[in-house]
């Protein structure tokens, strides 16, 4: 079994904006796609493609915490959670105008305890 560890995970959503420019307003044509994303989950998906048993440990809090887990549940991605005080951040990645660009919110703090 392997075992990945995301301490920083988020809800992210994905936006397909074509002719994206800064400093503009743009209205995407269709809703975003939403995934519970960190570098640890996506290696953890793959392993998961390639036949591999592993489960991902995420530190989750509040809402955006709750909602992560319930995506990762979807997935069927096995996963355990280390509970935070804070609230789990959120961002959003635009690609368009043949440029990716990526907002991260804010992480919590994490402590000892």
């Amino acid at each position: 079994m392997i075992v990945t560890v995301t301490v920083n995970p988020m809800i992210e959503q994905f936006h397909e904006v074509p002719g994206f420019a800064a400093g503009e307003t743009h209205r995407p044509e269709s809703a975003a796609s939403v995934v519970a994303s960190g570098k640890p989950l996506n290696v953890a998906r793959a392993l998961r493609d390639l036949g591999e048993e592993v489960v991902a440990v995420v530190a989750t809090g509040g809402s955006t915490g709750q909602e992560i887990l319930e995506r990762l549940e979807e997935e069927h991605l096995d996963s355990r959670h280390v509970r935070l005080a804070q609230e789990s951040r959120r961002g959003f990645t635009v690609f368009g105008g043949g440029r990716t660009s990526t907002v991260y919110g804010p992480a919590p703090g994490i402590s000892d305890a």
